[in-house]
């Protein structure tokens, strides 16, 4: 009997002379990866399901002892066309979806699969219909810090509790306050940036709509928040050397 998922592609690889290997977060059984035979003939079928940033119900007869799925068929639920057609957009995207699987890459629990799942799309979406990426790379970056457990300490320095903070160290996970800056000699920041910083991690769904209208978000803030996220969890980022080098934002 034929299995029906929806899933968000990730990425596609080309595999053979006309075939591609389709990686995909689907909601019923997380991170897989489908065979799609003749995809990469310009009139498949199934060439539309199966683009990056694509939401899709796939069909398959579900192998629990292979590794790949061959794809039957499937239909479009959402293209995303937007994401494909803006550097800026796609840069984003790719960075969304390569921390999604990294944070996923070994979860077997569904409930929390099914979470992940849910802000993907949420993600994708506004990448999709909104403008600031600044402003949703710094929602995407904070939440995935969150996610992994690594969020900094932004209520008081990290070091003493002192509420006088000038400074910020990647490397003691947080806010600095004057005197211990002189100790460690982290880079002082201005007021302004500091209460920027801050406020990037008080962002949730709720508040987002508000987030992205209050001000423009820094290049700075972005180059920091994936410095402290690469810096905690030992990932190297490699969208995020796309989006420098295409100068995106940078």
């Amino acid at each position: 009997m034929n299995d029906l998922t929806q899933v968000i592609v990730l990425s596609q690889m080309d595999y053979k002379e006309n075939d591609a290997l389709i990686k995909v977060f689907s909601y019923d059984y997380g991170l897989m990866t489908f065979l799609a035979k003749g995809i990469r003939k310009i009139n498949s079928k199934n060439r539309s399901i199966c683009m990056p940033y694509t939401i899709s119900e796939f069909m398959f007869n579900y192998h629990e002892s292979s590794q790949i799925q061959s794809l039957l068929q499937g239909q479009i639920i959402q293209t995303h066309h937007r994401i494909h057609e803006d550097l800026s957009k796609s840069g984003t995207a790719s960075l969304c979806v390569e921390l999604v699987e990294s944070l996923i890459h070994d979860e077997n629990d569904k409930n929390v699969l099914i979470e992940h799942f849910e802000f993907t799309k949420f993600l994708l979406n506004q990448i999709e219909n909104k403008s600031k990426m600044n402003a949703i790379l710094a929602f995407m970056l904070s939440s995935y810090m969150n996610y992994y457990g690594i969020s900094p300490h932004v209520d008081s320095c990290v070091l003493c509790e002192s509420t006088k903070v000038n400074s910020i160290s990647i490397e003691e996970g947080g806010l600095i306050c004057n005197e211990c800056q002189m100790e460690i000699h982290s880079p002082i920041y201005s007021i302004e940036f500091l209460k920027e910083f801050r406020l990037s991690q008080r962002i949730n769904k709720e508040n987002f709509e508000n987030y992205l209208n209050y001000k423009d978000v820094s290049n700075e803030l972005i180059l920091l928040l994936v410095k402290f996220l690469e810096y905690h969890t030992g990932v190297t980022l490699k969208s995020w050397e796309f989006i420098r080098k295409w100068s995106i934002m940078m």
